[in-house]
């Protein structure tokens, strides 16, 4: 008996040990779905990298932009000072000129009264000799 204790010992150890050994095709099976799914998030990953370095494209052809702006800002600012600065003094050269004309317009005025008067002094001379 003792022979076929240890027969059926014998068994039922190698019958264990090859039911827990696991096949090459049942790893296969089992790493399938883990592989399919590595796989499906590299793509991903691929894609997103893919995205992020046009996004970082993007982003230096935006701050390109921004740059020339803000240069082409810059000098459109300096040309508009130039400009405030050239009617500041045109406005100062009409405000001399429109008092000068002011000026002369009153000048203007009092010798037109004067040549008024000495033409009505003249006319009286005149009327005065024809009288006598």
């Amino acid at each position: 008996m003792n022979k076929v204790a240890k027969v059926i010992i014998l068994g039922s150890a190698v019958s264990l040990l090859s039911t827990a050994c696991a096949t090459k095709d049942y790893v296969q099976q089992q790493l399938k779905p883990v592989k399919e799914k590595v796989q499906e998030l590299d793509k991903r990953l691929t894609k997103v990298e893919n995205e992020l370095a046009n996004l970082k494209k993007d982003v230096k052809a935006n701050k390109d932009k921004i740059a020339s702006l803000e240069k082409e800002h810059k000098a459109i600012k300096e040309k508009l000072d130039q400009l405030e600065n050239a009617t500041k003094h045109a406005y100062g050269r009409a405000e001399v000129a429109n008092r000068k004309a002011d000026k002369n317009a009153e000048d203007i005025r009092m010798l037109e009264d004067e040549i008024k008067k000495l033409s009505e002094n003249v006319q009286r001379a005149i009327e005065k000799g024809l009288r006598k």
